[in-house]
């Protein structure tokens, strides 16, 4: 879990496990390696979502993948593939 009051928050890349990324201003960022599948659940007041992330599917038995819970009430939340 990573949370700010005020500022970004970055994680540059993430390849399995959960994330809970919480700020009340300021934008969230999160890499992920291609052809890791990703669960999102993501919310933003007043700012937007942007993703690169290509569709994976289930993961499957036994697969790394990631699960991210990002809110933000005033910044922007990008996803990016790496």
């Amino acid at each position: 879990t990573l949370s700010t009051a005020s500022g970004d928050i970055r994680v540059a890349r993430m390849t399995s496990g959960q994330a809970s990324l919480k700020n009340v201003t300021g934008n969230i960022r999160l890499g992920v390696p291609d052809g890791t599948p990703v669960w999102t659940d993501i919310s933003t007041s007043t700012g937007r979502v942007q993703s690169t992330l290509s569709p994976t599917g289930a993961p499957g038995e036994g697969q790394d993948h990631v699960e991210v819970r990002a809110r933000s009430l005033s910044g922007d939340i990008y996803l990016e593939r790496l």
